[in-house]
């Protein structure tokens, strides 16, 4: 009996905030969804320019919030410390790109560097290139304002249903302006096609890039179909329902149509793993009858079937090259490893990869492309970071995986475990992630998820 009053008090301390904070909230939510609908449009953000720009602006946007909640008197809806299983690890990789611009060699402190062919590089810090360092600093923080940012939008339920929608437009809108721009819509009507080449790529600066941005698309657009087809509205709102499904396969269409258009092998790879693994988990344990899944599976067979055999000469022929270019990455991928090995414990610095793998490079990896991208995400972050903290980004998302698997699986987290799946696949041979476009999106659906998992656990605990 004596836990009643306990129960109440919180309560009340729960509801004593302003009610307005959820109108911050919502006002915040379109504020992120137009950083997430622009970021594409200058290459991806694929330039420091734009990492600073949106750094900046998300900075301003930060802070804006936090002063509006404090004059207010109030608080974070969730506390970054209630996911420390993602905050520790996150705060920790911060601290390291801090600690590997700092001027170590000026405290009497020679960093050490394993170069290869007995080169020796002055360095006074951990990273060969500290200034390159500072700028990746600045994209981990961006992306951590960002995750925080989202946490508070995803609480309420409904606005984070609202904000997935939207983000699920914004990439059909980026899939029909890659069809556009590759000519294909102009194909479709029987026109004249004024396409500048072969291959989608979008705003993007390539095909990969572009594809794993739309295979997210993918994977959260099944989720949404799936929360529609299971929810119980009455008669008047099934014929909305069926409006909502229409036009989520519509734009599944569209973005799948682009996919393929862009012939990259291993995003559409990741497309149809990320899709299937939220068919698959929203399978196990569901109220849907057998036959509406059925049509569901038969619906992305079919569909993937169709589109491959409208426009997918170009990937199947790509396809057929797998074997030599699969040469290319392994001859690639052991001279990284090399890299990686020479200087396991420190890296070379946050977004050094650049600048350190010439000194690496050498036959059989041809001396003609200049590879700026060690190709695999993975890899990367080992060169740059070492073993031990480049694995800290890696144990983050496998965290809140873990995370979102143990909550009720709604729509939204099956579209965030989606979305993990898709980056993890695609990231073991390409750079998608690397893309400050794509990490974005990555960023808004997975917190967007916690935060609704999050609150949905608040609310079953006051309502018990």
């Amino acid at each position: 009996m004596t836990a009643l009053p306990d129960q109440a008090a919180r309560r009340a301390l729960r509801h004593s905030v302003p009610t307005d904070r959820g109108n911050a909230n919502d006002r915040l939510g379109w504020v992120l969804l137009l950083v997430i609908g622009l970021s594409p449009l200058p290459l991806g953000s694929n330039r420091p320019a734009f990492w600073a720009m949106w750094g900046l602006l998300l900075g301003i946007v930060g802070l804006v919030y936090f002063i509006s909640l404090r004059l207010r008197r109030s608080a974070l809806r969730i506390s970054p410390w209630r996911v420390p299983e993602l905050t520790i690890p996150f705060v920790l990789l911060l601290a390291f790109a801090v600690a590997q611009i700092l001027p170590l060699g000026s405290l009497g402190y020679q960093p050490l560097q394993a170069l290869p062919r007995g080169l020796v590089l002055p360095s006074a810090s951990l990273s060969l290139d500290p200034a390159t360092t500072s700028l990746t600093l600045l994209q981990f923080a961006t992306y951590g304002l960002c995750a925080l940012l989202f946490l508070q939008v995803g609480y309420r339920g409904s606005r984070a249903d609202r904000v997935l929608g939207a983000i699920f437009a914004i990439i059909v809108a980026y899939g029909l302006l890659g069809i556009v721009l590759q000519g294909q819509l102009s194909n479709l009507l029987g026109l004249p096609s004024p396409g500048s080449g072969p291959v989608a790529t979008g705003p993007f600066v390539n095909r990969n890039s572009y594809a794993t941005y739309l295979a997210f698309g993918l994977a959260i657009g099944v989720a949404l179909t799936i929360g529609q087809l299971e929810r119980s509205d009455s008669r008047r709102q099934r014929h909305r329902r069926l409006a909502a499904i229409v036009l989520i396969a519509g734009g599944l269409f569209v973005i799948g149509t682009a996919l393929i258009a862009t012939q990259s092998r291993m995003g559409f790879v990741a497309g149809l793993v990320g899709t299937l693994s939220v068919t698959l988990l929203a399978l196990v344990g569901r109220r849907l009858g057998t036959g509406i899944w059925l049509g569901v599976l038969a619906g992305l067979l079919i569909g993937t079937i169709g589109m491959l055999v409208f426009n997918g000469g170009g990937l199947l022929e790509r396809v057929g090259s797998l074997e030599t270019a699969g040469d290319v990455r392994t001859d690639l991928y052991r001279q990284v490893w090399q890299m990686i090995l020479s200087s396991p414990l420190v890296g070379y610095g946050g977004g050094t990869f650049e600048g350190t793998f010439p000194l690496f490079h050498q036959l059989p990896v041809s001396p003609d492309v200049v590879w700026n991208k060690a190709h695999s995400t993975y890899l990367a972050l080992w060169a740059e970071f070492g073993f031990l903290f480049g694995s800290l980004p890696l144990l983050i998302v496998l965290a809140a995986a873990i995370r979102l698997l143990a909550s009720r699986l709604s729509g939204l987290c099956l579209a965030a475990i989606g979305v993990i799946v898709v980056a993890a696949v695609h990231s073991i041979v390409d750079f998608s992630l690397e893309i400050e476009a794509v990490a974005f999106i990555f960023v808004a659906v997975v917190f967007l998820a916690i935060g609704a998992s999050l609150g949905a656990a608040d609310r079953r605990q006051e309502n018990a």
